[in-house]
């Protein structure tokens, strides 16, 4: 259970990471405590069974296009982007762990 545990944190701060990053490369500016809390709630939502992954894009999405007051373009932008990062750095440290 710690180590699950863990994992979720470290994967909320490389995301909220990755989308400060994102979102600084697509001209938004969002400060980081707002950015780790969509992703804090993103994660919670996208752990229900079955439909928890969709729900959380279109929470996630919601709320980047609230807080930043962004277009759909922008939106998208930062979402793809932060992933495609994210999913990278997580790998380089899985890579490291083993």
């Amino acid at each position: 259970m710690g180590l699950e545990a863990l994992a979720f944190i470290v994967d909320g701060l490389v995301t909220a990471c990755c989308m400060y990053i994102a979102s600084r490369l697509s001209f938004l500016t969002i400060d980081f405590t707002s950015l780790l809390v969509i992703t804090l709630l993103v994660a919670l939502v996208s752990l229900i069974p079955t439909i928890g992954w969709i729900l959380g894009l279109i929470v996630w999405f919601y709320l980047l296009k609230t807080v930043a007051n962004a277009d759909f373009k922008d939106c998208l932008w930062v979402i793809v982007t932060t992933k495609a990062i994210s999913v990278g750095v997580l790998a380089l440290m899985a890579a490291m762990i083993h």
